[in-house]
């Protein structure tokens, strides 16, 4: 979570595509890219504390799909689905419902994990490699493992498995 102080105590973090907001009494106000505060305040403090954090460099909220991507209807927001760690907000198609949600998501992380073969990253402490990590493409599937016992077996005449 994305956290900052402004010089109004007040802590920002980004939660979906909103700004939330914890003022000094601990109360948590939700303002929108559309400068409305979840208090009702026209002039919330929370809202001109994120505008000072916008402009102090502060991470942007993403933005808030318009359409579905699967089948181009209208969606609506659902934070129940909100994924915190990656800050995108939780939503649902009025024709597809969450099911749009979960295949949108499920296409989106596929094709990340396509895009990065580790598992584990390599280490390395001054220039030099500590740990050379482990690719995806480096697992064995179970058939491939039973395989190799298989073959050693066969081989060595020995069976871990007894």
């Amino acid at each position: 979570m994305n956290t900052t102080t402004s010089n109004q105590e007040m802590e920002i973090s980004i939660v979906g595509s909103t700004y939330r907001v914890m003022d000094a009494k601990n109360r948590v106000h939700y303002v929108n890219k559309d400068k409305t505060c979840s208090c009702g305040n026209r002039e919330c403090p929370a809202i001109k504390a994120v505008a000072v954090y916008l402009k102090g460099g502060g991470r942007r909220s993403p933005e808030f799909p318009v359409n579905c991507p699967i089948c181009g209807a209208a969606i609506l927001r659902d934070q129940v689905w909100d994924n915190r760690s990656m800050h995108q907000p939780g939503w649902r198609c009025e024709k597809g419902g969450l099911t749009h949600f979960l295949e949108f998501n499920t296409k989106r992380i596929s094709q990340r994990l396509a895009e990065d073969p580790w598992l584990f990253r390599p280490v390395f402490q001054e220039g030099t490699c500590v740990y050379p990590g482990v690719r995806r493409n480096e697992l064995f599937s179970w058939e491939e493992c039973v395989q190799l016992l298989n073959k050693e077996y066969l081989e060595t005449g020995y069976d871990p498995r007894q």
